[in-house]
């Protein structure tokens, strides 16, 4: 009879109390006749840590542990996580950074959207390869697949520079942003693109 017990059985975040390292992982089992936790590495690879025992954390669904001298604490991701995690380096929704540890989510996009006859962004996405979600009341809302808010012959968009996602966000939420504004912010890589109907005359 096997002796592993699945000790953290979903995706969350590994931290090393003595050094303040953060990492995601799969996973987490306890090998119960010998002590040892086997952590599932995100994106891939395991790691064994000998210890004399677990004890639930302070928070809900937490597990700590101590291994060679130093303290271990698992617990559910945050959309906070999305700072260190997200390639955006922004706070997203846990779905798409519970993707984006499994693996199934490693493409990220911020794009902003503009009207032919509007001075101000009126919309803004987070795309996944999973999902999308739109910026509403400084929440992140998931949009059914079939969504077409942004699909108008007078909608056009650019992407957002992933370095200053977060800041752009924070000013999408606090004001209304300007299109003239909105160049300080695009990728370099962006081009305003517009619906291809639009331009035909």
């Amino acid at each position: 009879m096997t002796s592993n017990f699945p000790l953290y059985p979903s995706p969350g975040v590994m931290i090393n109390k003595s050094d303040q390292t953060y990492e995601p992982i799969k996973r987490a089992d306890l090998d119960q006749d010998s002590g040892t936790i086997t952590v599932r590495k995100a994106p891939s690879g395991s790691e064994e840590y000998s210890t004399d025992g677990h004890t639930p954390g302070r928070g809900a669904d937490t597990i700590e542990f101590e291994s060679n001298g130093s303290q271990y604490v698992i617990r559910p991701i945050r959309s906070e996580d999305g700072y260190w995690l997200s390639d955006l380096h922004t706070s997203i929704p846990i779905d798409a950074l519970m993707d984006k540890v499994t693996g199934d989510n490693m493409n990220e996009t911020l794009t902003a959207y503009m009207l032919d006859d509007s001075p101000y962004v009126v919309g803004l996405v987070y795309h996944t390869d999973n999902g999308d979600y739109s910026r509403e009341d400084g929440m992140w809302v998931q949009l059914s697949p079939d969504d077409d808010l942004f699909s108008n012959d007078d909608v056009y968009s650019a992407d957002i520079d992933p370095s200053k996602a977060d800041e752009f966000i924070n000013l999408y939420d606090d004001n209304y942003v300007s299109v003239d504004d909105l160049t300080d912010y695009e990728s370099a890589d962006s081009e305003p693109e517009e619906d291809s109907d639009s331009s035909e005359e």
